[in-house]
């Protein structure tokens, strides 16, 4: 795949993956003995994720290989990718391999510092973005109890209390009269 740069999305609302990609392995005498393999990639963008939620995404991955998979030979590379975390707790060890005997399952948790491509990074300066804009693209149509809980918990200081007063502003209006059926 780092030659040849393939991957491609998995289709809309796949339940266990985002991308799907070949992993060339070469055998023995080089070009004579080549077999492809799937590697599949689930990318979780989730402010907070605990152990429990990553393993929670690979046994997805696992019972969605062994529901659907065609070619009992064409073992997979299964890798849980976590990112823009400000919360993220160790990933689970991996399990399964080695590829290509056996199906491989892992995690990588790209946080700030221990991301050298700097995707976390990213990541959290993009979700850092102006409270407002976050209100207008995601919650225009929200109305919670506790209007911390829509913003992720990296948001802090005047994001956040500007924030809230959007909320607050949004709440419907106490003195004006609730519609009803006959409207």
């Amino acid at each position: 795949m780092y030659k040849a740069g393939i991957a491609c999305y998995a289709f809309p609302k796949c339940p266990a993956f985002d991308i799907v990609a070949p992993i060339r392995i070469v055998r023995g005498d080089g070009e004579k003995n080549v077999r492809y393999h799937p590697l599949l990639v689930s990318v979780k963008c989730w402010d907070e994720i605990c152990t429990a939620d990553m393993e929670k995404a690979l046994q997805t991955m696992e019972g969605y290989l062994d529901n659907y998979r065609r070619d009992e030979e064409a073992k997979a590379y299964c890798l849980l990718v976590v990112v823009g975390s400000s919360k993220a707790s160790s990933p689970p060890k991996p399990r399964g391999g080695p590829l290509p005997v056996n199906d491989v399952f892992d995690c990588v948790v790209l946080s700030e510092g221990a991301d050298e491509f700097g995707v976390s990074t990213e990541m959290e300066r993009l979700a850092k973005v102006f409270a407002l804009t976050e209100m207008q693209a995601s919650h225009y149509m929200a109305y919670v109890e506790e209007p911390e809980l829509a913003f992720r918990s990296s948001l802090t200081g005047d994001e956040l209390a500007y924030g809230n007063s959007m909320f607050r502003n949004m709440q419907p209006d106490s003195s004006t009269p609730a519609a009803t059926e006959d409207a």
